[in-house]
């Protein structure tokens, strides 16, 4: 009997002795083995890696691309396989921050800020410079409770959706900002602390506390905290005018005589538009009017 004869060489699961013995090279998809080492540059821009037995072509977006086996992810996309968890790369554009979760890049942080997502040097963790979120951005869920981009609104990350949502809005003169006023009235903030001016509201707005939420945003009327949302209250019917430093307004008002006709009062200021005054909310509230009433 006539012995067979060997296959020339042997089959490996390296592309480049692939070709070597005539066969065809590996391809995303086909099975491998696990064996350490056997990773190798496609081409200049990915990374053929076995994992889980099966072969997977990365990306390698970075500047050095693919060299030698080594695959540069400093840069990615979304939905880039991947395989190291955890490590972390910037977006193409530098506007996110991207982790990988074992097969894939996914992003899980928006970086609105001047510098958005970078490095500090060529071989540091990738940092993400917020700035102010808008409602959609990813986020982390255990960031807390931001100012909005417009400064009129307080959101927050859903756990469920891992997006920045709205929290409360913030329609006060002051809006958003960070302090809190000492006294609840006046007076510079203490920093560190996240304030949401509330005095102002529509109808609908989410709300907590009460009875009193807030004014309308004309000054016309007052709103009313019921089930978390802002409902019409009562009409702001008591109106003056006063042309001196709008500090000095209190002083000059009998709110005790006026709120015992009025649920609250409406003053002119030339300078300031409407001031509201209602003794629930503890302060003065500052509208811009359209015309003198």
């Amino acid at each position: 009997m006539t012995p067979r004869r060997r296959a020339p060489c042997v089959t490996f699961v390296l592309a480049i002795a692939a070709a070597a013995c005539g066969e065809r090279a590996p391809v995303a998809g086909d099975p491998c083995s696990s064996s350490p080492g056997v990773d190798s540059c496609f081409d200049p821009t990915h990374l053929l890696t076995c994992r889980a037995f099966r072969w997977h072509l990365d990306p390698c977006r970075g500047p050095k691309g693919c060299a030698s086996g080594v695959c540069d992810r400093a840069i990615a996309a979304k939905d880039d396989s991947c395989s190291e968890i955890g490590s972390r790369a910037c977006s193409m554009e530098g506007s996110a921050l991207l982790r990988c979760d074992g097969y894939r890049m996914v992003p899980i942080d928006t970086c609105r800020g001047e510098r958005g997502c970078s490095r500090e040097s060529p071989h540091g963790e990738p940092l993400c410079h917020r700035g102010a979120p808008q409602i959609g951005d990813e986020c982390v869920p255990r960031g807390g409770s931001r100012c909005g981009a417009d400064g009129k609104s307080v959101l927050q990350c859903s756990t469920s959706t891992q997006r920045m949502v709205l929290e409360r809005t913030c329609r006060g003169p002051r809006g958003c900002f960070e302090g809190k006023d000492r006294d609840g009235a006046s007076g510079p903030p203490d920093p560190g602390m996240l304030a949401c001016d509330r005095s102002v509201g529509d109808v609908g707005d989410p709300c907590v506390g009460g009875p009193v939420g807030a004014f309308s945003a004309d000054g016309m009327r007052l709103l009313e905290c019921k089930d978390r949302r802002l409902v019409p209250g009562k009409e702001c019917s008591c109106i003056g005018t006063w042309d001196g430093n709008i500090e000095d307004l209190a002083q000059w008002l009998d709110f005790d005589r006026a709120l015992s006709r009025c649920p609250c009062l409406r003053v002119w200021n030339g300078s300031n538009g409407y001031v509201v005054y209602e003794p629930n909310l503890f302060y003065l509230a500052v509208y811009r009017a359209r015309a003198e009433p």
